[in-house]
């Protein structure tokens, strides 16, 4: 199989999933209505699965410091400091 036909293939399971997921049904019932076979949906199911945890995983997280602010005195110079 090339790349591309891969490619294809993952971007038809992809919406297949979407499709399930959107559907309210349960796999077996969707399945059934799309003769597709129960351990296809499952399989790719978990790959898009693993694969979003694996790039979450590897992305990383924001992290915010508090920041204090305190009030200027009135006779203070212009300036700003940050520590």
């Amino acid at each position: 199989m090339t790349k591309a036909e891969l490619a294809e293939l993952r971007e038809l399971w992809r919406a297949r999933v979407a499709d399930f997921r959107a559907s309210g049904q349960t796999g077996a019932a969707w399945c059934a209505a799309h003769q597709i076979k129960e351990h296809q949906l499952w399989y790719w199911v978990g790959k898009f699965k693993a694969e979003a945890q694996e790039r979450s995983a590897s992305e990383p997280q924001p992290r915010f410091i508090p920041v204090h602010v305190q009030e200027a005195d009135k006779d203070a110079h212009t300036s700003l400091s940050v520590r």
